[in-house]
């Protein structure tokens, strides 16, 4: 998994610190804090089911 991704769920995970939802300015405070989120977010929803398949077997 490119390291872009980790970094990319954890800034989401620390926004939630601030932000207990989805909310616009959840994903405002999200893209200032990383600005490639929503590329490296649509890598994880697009590779990450068979990457996880193939770890986890």
């Amino acid at each position: 998994m490119p390291r872009e991704v980790l970094d990319s769920v954890v800034v989401h995970e620390l926004c939630h610190r601030r932000h207990m939802n989805h909310s616009h300015e959840f994903y405002d405070e999200v893209i200032r804090i990383y600005p490639d989120y929503k590329k490296w977010n649509k890598w994880l929803k697009l590779n990450g089911g068979a990457y996880f398949k193939r770890i986890l077997k």
